[in-house]
């Protein structure tokens, strides 16, 4: 695996222009899957049905009659996967009968100024999920070459899917990492890709208070956090006790570091969690400390709670809220929700504690901002959020 990853980099390649040099087609590359105008699917049919249920409880209530028949929803299929996408096939022919290697390349652009490539021996390839990390909803174009660029197909092109959520998986232990971008919100609009993402430590906690975790990332995802998902801040929500007095990110130096702890579900309501929710929402009014990775240990509580406020608060509706936070526990929700947990600490009980921020009509975004305002930030402050995270 880590000579295949090798083999796939970040490329400044010029543009070849196929109509300026028709003599490069004679021999015959033809792109088959995905075909031109296709829309690929990111997400396993499974999440793709739970997501696209009503409501929290039509979701708990399909997890636990599917649980109840013994198949827990495609938990224990191979195919069917939780907290990841799906990988990309790509295929095509060759007339003249030519072999490779094939350098297959991806880009995001029609120029192919920037563009993923990947080594094939075959006529197709399927690319993991951790190679390309696709946005949702946006148009891409791929084209196959062979004998150092000799030979080059036309150039294809293809639409992902647009349901969120967009996970972005890595090719070491981390898990549960997503874009907190690509839903829609209450005025039309779709919250903004690539500019906040959610997950879990970077670092294992603290087990002597002199000393942080170990590192949990591979050099390879580092370096595409970094350098191809560009975070410049690393936010973490964990406690001193977990990250024992870190002074600086897993990510290297180069990225800023910046540990609040965080208080989950309705603790953000209480003494603390009012005015430290306001000084870490302060912190995302600023567009140069974007994108920003935000954490706690499992990406789950304390996350949680903050991606509820951050995505509430831009219009995103309750019910995506409700499936971004149970995207963390999928599909054992029926499992690990005691009933303390469930009339405490739950999602549902957290959005009903903003009930009190507003008046009877009064929408969740609405409930939220007046949540915030109250706590010390400013309207001001507010709409510069908005102006950051929404396209």
């Amino acid at each position: 695996m880590k000579t295949f990853r090798m083999a796939f980099r970040l490329k400044q390649l010029p543009c070849v222009c196929v109509t300026l040099f028709p003599f490069l087609l004679s021999a015959e590359i033809v792109l088959q899957k995905p075909s031109s105008g296709a829309i690929v699917q990111l997400l396993p049919e499974n999440q793709k049905t739970l997501l696209a249920l009503p409501s929290h409880a039509a979701r708990v209530a399909r997890l636990a009659a599917d649980r109840a028949k013994g198949s827990n929803f495609g938990y224990h299929s191979d195919a069917l996967k939780w907290r990841t996408s799906l990988p990309v096939r790509f295929s095509w022919k060759c007339t003249a009968g030519e072999k490779g290697p094939f350098l297959v390349r991806i880009a995001r652009d029609p120029g192919f100024r920037e563009v993923k490539t990947v080594i094939s021996r075959k006529e197709s390839i399927e690319v993991p999920p951790f190679l390309l990390n696709l946005r949702l909803g946006r148009k891409y174009y791929w084209s196959v070459s062979l004998d150092r660029g000799k030979k080059i197909s036309a150039s294809g092109s293809f639409m992902t899917d647009s349901q969120p959520p967009r996970w972005i998986m890595l090719e070491g232990p981390c898990r549960n990492i997503r874009d907190l971008g690509g839903y829609a919100t209450a005025d039309g609009r779709k919250v903004r890709q690539g500019m906040l993402f959610r997950g879990e430590r970077l670092n294992e906690n603290s087990f002597n208070p002199a000393l942080p975790g170990r590192n949990r990332l591979m050099i390879e995802d580092a370096e595409y956090l970094r350098n191809e998902l560009k975070i410049r801040t690393d936010l973490d929500l964990r406690s001193s006790v977990e990250t024992a007095g870190m002074k600086g990110s897993p990510l290297g130096s180069s990225v800023k570091f910046v540990n609040i702890h965080c208080p989950s579900y309705q603790r953000i309501f209480g003494d603390y969690g009012r005015p430290t929710m306001a000084k870490i929402f302060k912190l995302l009014c600023d567009p140069a400390n974007y994108p920003v990775y935000f954490h706690c240990s499992g990406g789950a509580d304390r996350t949680g709670a903050l991606a509820l406020v951050l995505n509430g608060v831009l219009g995103v509706s309750e019910n995506d809220l409700c499936a971004d936070w149970g995207n963390t526990f999928y599909p054992r929700l029926p499992d690990n929700m005691s009933q303390k947990y469930r009339e405490k600490f739950n999602f549902p009980a957290t959005v009903a504690g903003f009930e009190k921020y507003g008046k009877p009509g009064d929408s969740l975004q609405k409930r939220i901002e007046n949540y915030l305002l109250t706590n010390g930030v400013t309207a001001a402050e507010i709409e510069s959020f908005r102006q950051i995270m929404l396209e």
